[in-house]
């Protein structure tokens, strides 16, 4: 039994050290600091691209937002890009950039869907604690779940970058 405590300490300790030096890394990585206009000029929205589930192959479509032809209709899509299929769930993927290797604390972006006929918010989340490397980019994906009827508003906020596109998705009888 008093080995396995010494093996459990030795663990524990192993353990102990490496999340220091980790630690101890991030801490030396340059930090947003200071004021909301530093953080807001720290980071900037690079891109954002909207892919939706394909339920019956089992796959992402490509970004839809550049499609001229796109829309749904009862969870199933429309378009001349790829063959329709059922889908319900979105993945939005937002792109961010900064002058270099940073970790960014707190909320970064903040990433809703907006009924475009009511104005209610149907979804919303945020991304935070973002770590950039040295090329100064990163991406991040939400997975936007039972959100196939619409249209939506998307709206993407990083510092005062907002960008918003409008899903056409539609539903009914």
């Amino acid at each position: 039994m008093h080995v396995r405590s010494t093996r459990f300490s030795a663990v524990a300790t192993a353990v102990a050290v490496a999340a220091t030096a980790g630690s101890m890394a991030l801490a030396q990585l340059p930090k947003a600091k200071g004021t909301a206009a530093a953080k807001e000029a720290a980071v900037a929205l690079n891109s954002v691209e909207v892919r939706l589930f394909l339920e019956g192959r089992g796959e992402f479509s490509p970004d839809i937002l550049p499609l001229k032809d796109f829309g749904t209709r009862n969870f199933e899509t429309i378009t001349s890009a790829f063959p329709a299929d059922r889908f319900s769930s979105i993945l939005i993927k937002v792109g961010l950039k900064t002058a270099g290797e940073a970790f960014l604390k707190g909320r970064q972006v903040k990433v809703s869907l907006v009924y475009e006929k009511t104005k209610k918010v149907a979804w919303t989340r945020t991304i935070s604690d973002v770590y950039i490397g040295s090329s100064g980019r990163v991406s991040r994906v939400l997975l936007a779940e039972d959100k196939a009827c619409g249209p939506f508003k998307l709206i993407v906020t990083a510092g005062k970058a907002t960008v918003e596109h409008t899903l056409h998705f539609s539903c009914g009888e």
